[in-house]
């Protein structure tokens, strides 16, 4: 949709998706397939300069995984300032970028946006592909909306990893 909003004043291309990201903290779980951060960066680094050679100036990556996050902007300060491409470049989570809307809507009760299958996640699963829901996982879903801290706690900005969180 901001894409086709876009698309009124100026020419836009949406891009395929690229399949595979930076997701090692999901190895745990079976079936995980990751890039390393070399990799993935990489891959995004030839996509955008496929573009740039294509005549775009204006380019925009849109994040849809945690993991890519610190990646997408590495990418696009080296992409100016390293690479010395002469075009804007905007680099963030779609949860980011929606988040002051969100809170500002009353949506969510604070800036805390929940990860995966999170309130966020599932209703828009649920807006967009309500097969996907399975009802008797959602009848096992405990009420957090009034904690006060995540999973590492309330580090407004920071970013932070920790060995093994994801395992438990």
């Amino acid at each position: 949709r901001a894409a086709e909003r876009a698309a009124a004043t100026t020419k836009v291309i949406v891009a395929p998706v690229l399949c595979y990201g930076n997701s090692h903290h999901h190895r745990p779980f079976a079936g995980v397939l990751s890039l390393s951060s070399a990799t993935y960066m990489a891959a995004v680094t030839e996509v955008l300069e496929g573009l740039v050679l294509s005549g775009f100036r204006k380019l925009v990556v849109l994040n849809g995984h945690g993991g890519n996050t610190d990646s997408n902007a590495v990418v696009g300060l080296d992409f100016v300032n390293l690479r010395g491409h002469d075009v804007t470049i905007a680099t963030g989570a779609y949860w980011d970028m929606a988040r002051a809307a969100i809170v500002e809507k009353g949506l969510l009760p604070s800036n805390r946006i929940p990860g995966h299958a999170g309130r966020f996640e599932t209703s828009m699963v649920m807006a967009l592909r309500p097969d996907l829901i399975d009802p008797a996982g959602m009848a096992q879903v405990v009420d957090v909306s009034q904690a006060k801290k995540g999973l590492f706690g309330d580090l407004t900005g920071a970013t932070m990893q920790v060995h093994g969180a994801w395992a438990a």
